[in-house]
């Protein structure tokens, strides 16, 4: 389970991106995953972004992000580690 100071960043983080709450970060997501990369670039959630609010390169694969789009958001497709998958959180 992800710490309390871990979600305070999260949180944090997503206000700063203008996104409300993680439930909507989320769900911009999923949505971005059948859209171009720009989609979410637009939103400044690129690598580094996606990867500090808890998707790494494992999580948005989950998720089902292709390996082009993740290379468009900056992510290496021989990406192993980041933090703690939120995606499991979420879904479980």
């Amino acid at each position: 389970m992800v710490g309390n100071n871990d979600s305070n960043a999260r949180i944090i983080l997503c206000k700063s991106l203008g996104i409300r709450d993680l439930i909507i970060l989320h769900g911009i997501i999923i949505e971005g995953r059948t859209k171009e990369a720009k989609f979410l670039l637009q939103k400044r959630l690129n690598y580094e972004n996606l990867n500090n609010l808890g998707y790494n390169y494992p999580g948005m694969k989950k998720l089902g992000y292709n390996d082009i789009l993740l290379d468009e958001l900056g992510y290496k497709t021989e990406e192993k580690g980041g933090r703690k998958i939120v995606v499991d959180m979420i879904m479980s």
